[in-house]
């Protein structure tokens, strides 16, 4: 029994940390256009590079994650234009190389999926 209770506190041990980074990650409070990796097109939840954000490092065609769906407000690109679709496949909106914007009223908050231009 006192091997399971100490399985079950490091499992509770270790949740608690990976949830606690989840949600830091996820308020973005300290999140700038300055915190995309170099090389990579990041995607931010708010406009003027804040908020939840996401890099996406590699090229191609790729559908969001639940976090960035439908909730992209700002853009910062490196080497690589971005185009974003919405849910039935329509572009709505394209940023250019070495790009630091906010998203148009038209643009915002639409994209579901996002094809990095390599």
């Amino acid at each position: 029994m006192q091997i399971k209770a100490k399985a079950l506190s490091r499992f509770f041990t270790a949740f608690t940390f990976a949830a606690a980074a989840i949600l830091f990650s996820a308020t973005g409070a300290e999140a700038n256009y300055d915190d995309c990796p170099g090389g990579s097109v990041c995607l931010f939840n708010d406009s003027n590079g804040t908020g939840f954000y996401r890099a996406l490092p590699r090229c191609g065609l790729q559908n969001l994650d639940p976090g960035n769906r439908k909730a992209v407000s700002s853009v910062r690109t490196h080497g690589n234009p971005v185009e974003l679709f919405d849910e039935k496949d329509v572009n709505v909106g394209r940023v250019g190389t070495w790009t630091k914007t906010n998203l148009s009223l038209a643009e915002n908050d639409r994209a579901v999926k996002a094809n990095v231009i390599c």
